[in-house]
């Protein structure tokens, strides 16, 4: 019996510091995960919480690693054992130590500048799809620069949620629109709301229907397109053109000539 209890021993220890290991190993990987759940700073009582159960999963194994290493003493099993259990302590402190002045570093860090819209002296330049950065950023600029008078456009559409956020924040500022390029689906939400309204000679405003992109229906399509209509009568838009406009399935683009469009009052200029 006394010989099977020994020979059990080393087995025993092989398997706690295995243990040990993967303890460490699991540590490590987890810390990954981790630090890529938080941006840019970690709660302190998070990451308090946090080192606290990383180090009462080392002390069990160190503890129980330790206590079989002594039972085996004099092996060079044990040797190894005692060695893996300072190596995995140094290393965990090491890393507390790490975890701690990274998460500092993040929390001093200054915070991004605000996203703003290129400007060249009174007018503003959106380019490119209309999302909420985009609603975000022509406010930022406007609250930066009151001096803006103007918002020059060339985006084939996006949000329409931000585009009539954006077309909101043209109102309010008193802003004239002024098409560069292509001004189309989305975009001439926000061309509407100009005071006066404008569009290169090469540039074009292009209308269609709105698509439904969620299988849920929590928005009436026809509802939407028959605010957005009312909209653009109240900038002085002729109501046929705007019914029209909207009445354009979204698989296709309508691009009135420039003397629809100065006939309907969608330019002014």
């Amino acid at each position: 019996m006394r010989t099977d209890l020994a020979l059990s021993r080393p087995s025993a220890l092989l398997l706690a510091l295995a243990m040990l290991v993967a303890t460490r190993w699991l540590s490590w990987k987890a810390w990954g995960w981790f630090w890529s759940m938080w941006e840019p700073a970690v709660p302190l009582a998070a990451l308090l919480l946090a080192i606290a159960v990383d180090i009462g999963l080392l002390l069990g194994a160190v503890v129980l690693t330790w206590r079989l290493a002594n039972q085996d003493r004099g092996s060079g099993m044990a040797f190894l054992a005692r060695a893996a259990c300072i190596a995995a302590c140094v290393a965990a402190l090491s890393g507390t130590i790490d975890n701690i002045a990274r998460n500092a570093t993040r929390t001093a860090a200054p915070a991004p500048p605000p996203v703003t819209l290129p400007v060249d002296g009174r007018t503003a330049f959106l380019i490119g799809p209309i999302t909420l950065r985009s609603y975000s950023a022509l406010k930022t600029t406007l609250r930066q620069d009151n001096a803006i008078t103007a918002l020059h456009l060339d985006s084939e559409g996006g949000h329409i949620g931000a585009a009539r956020g954006l077309a909101r924040l043209v109102m309010e500022a008193g802003l004239d629109t002024h098409a560069t390029g292509i001004c189309a689906s989305a975009c001439t939400l926000v061309f509407a709301a100009g005071t006066r309204r404008s569009m290169a000679r090469d540039a074009r405003l292009g209308f269609h229907g709105y698509l439904l992109h969620s299988r849920i229906l929590t928005l009436d399509p026809e509802q939407e397109e028959a605010r957005d209509a009312a909209f653009l009568v109240s900038r002085g838009i002729d109501p046929e053109f705007a019914a029209r406009a909207l009445a354009v399935p979204h698989s296709e683009m309508w691009f009135p000539s420039p003397a629809n469009l100065r006939a309907a009052h969608v330019i002014t200029e």
